[in-house]
């Protein structure tokens, strides 16, 4: 079965001072002609095979990779979509080292300019710290008192932090596979 891609979406992060690393993220539909939707689908990037998720009730698909900023170039990432099938034809050419016959479904282009660090000079979690450093040394009360509530405010921001993160990522996701409402 032979399937293109419609009403693609692509991500990539622009802003590395508020993200970790580079997140690169692709979302389409399929339109295979009328004709059965293959039920898995696998992409390649770079050599490198990824699965593809697939919302629900099956009419958004997403691939998504993450990498170190510096590891995160500057220009076209080209993603191929490979059905089961053409998946194995591909794994196959790759092992015995000669050209696969049978090509990609289809290809997404996805073009990234490298992460920039505009905006804040500080991470956020510095600028709190020092905060209730400050905020904590101004108190009148035993200075133990203060140190424990200090070292249980920081620990706070952090686990926060990190949880926010990864929640925010969560709903990204799934809010491009339209799992919510944004």
């Amino acid at each position: 079965v032979k399937c293109s891609a419609k009403s693609i979406s692509r991500y990539s992060t622009s802003n590395a001072i508020l993200e970790i690393e580079t997140t690169f993220l692709a979302s389409f539909q399929l339109d295979c002609g009328g004709k059965e939707k293959p039920e898995q689908l696998h992409a390649i990037i770079n050599d490198k095979p990824l699965s593809v998720a697939r919302n629900e009730d099956g009419s958004k698909f997403e691939v998504s990779w993450v990498e170190e900023h510096k590891a995160a170039t500057t220009g076209i990432y080209k993603i191929d979509i490979y059905d089961d099938a053409s998946y194995a034809a591909y794994r196959k050419a790759k092992r015995s080292g000669s050209n696969a016959n049978e090509g990609p479904l289809f290809s997404i282009d996805l073009d990234h300019k490298t992460a920039s660090k505009q905006g804040l000079w500080l991470q956020t979690e510095f600028i709190a710290v020092v905060g209730i450093i400050l905020q904590t040394s101004t108190k009148k009360s035993n200075s133990n008192e203060n140190r424990n509530l200090l070292q249980y405010q920081i620990a706070a921001i952090f686990c926060m932090n990190d949880e926010i993160k990864i929640n925010q990522y969560q709903i990204k996701t799934a809010e491009r596979l339209s799992l919510i409402d944004p």
